[in-house]
């Protein structure tokens, strides 16, 4: 029963370490779903076979295969979380640029001139430790862009000014 117990509890420290490492670090959620499926489905594979031979271990694996479902479900709401914060914030500073430009004749050299009068703060795109924070880049005054990651390393969304619509690069 306590090695039971133990099993339990280092599950529980695992997955949580994990969970904050692939979405609070990197914000990226691939690693913790794919270990979720397939932790989730090789315990409830294992649990049905201890109870069919009744060998009454069958309850703590369906437990831990709980666990592993958890995992799957935070991890898919926090990247739901992540996408749509990145999706708010850009569309408040794509906002903040074009009221600036309406003011003063020109898109902002950097996002930080927007900061009090048309932002109180210039926001992170996601929050994450890792690519959380919005690109600004520009071009002289004839290409300005606006870009945060959205499955890191890649999947970069990108907002061209001049052309006013997003791509999606990698």
């Amino acid at each position: 029963m306590e090695a039971r117990r133990s099993r339990r509890l280092r599950t529980v420290l695992i997955l949580g370490g994990l969970f904050l490492f692939d979405l609070g670090y990197s914000g990226q959620g691939l690693i913790s779903m794919l270990v979720a499926v397939s932790g989730f489905a090789f315990l409830t594979m294992r649990a049905l076979w201890s109870w069919f031979r009744g060998t009454g271990v069958a309850r703590s694996r369906a437990l831990r295969a709980g666990m592993y479902l958890f995992l799957g479900a935070a991890t898919f709401a926090t990247m739901r979380f992540h996408t749509t914060t990145a999706e708010t914030h850009a569309a408040r500073v794509i906002e903040a640029c074009r009221a600036f430009e309406s003011r003063r004749g020109n898109l902002p050299d950097r996002l930080e001139e927007l900061v009090p009068e048309f932002l109180p703060a210039v926001p992170r795109a996601k929050y994450t430790l890792a690519w959380g924070a919005f690109t600004y880049s520009t071009s002289g005054r004839t290409h300005h862009t606006l870009m945060y990651v959205t499955l890191p390393p890649f999947g970069r969304r990108i907002y061209n000014f001049e052309a006013a619509r997003w791509s999606q690069l990698d």
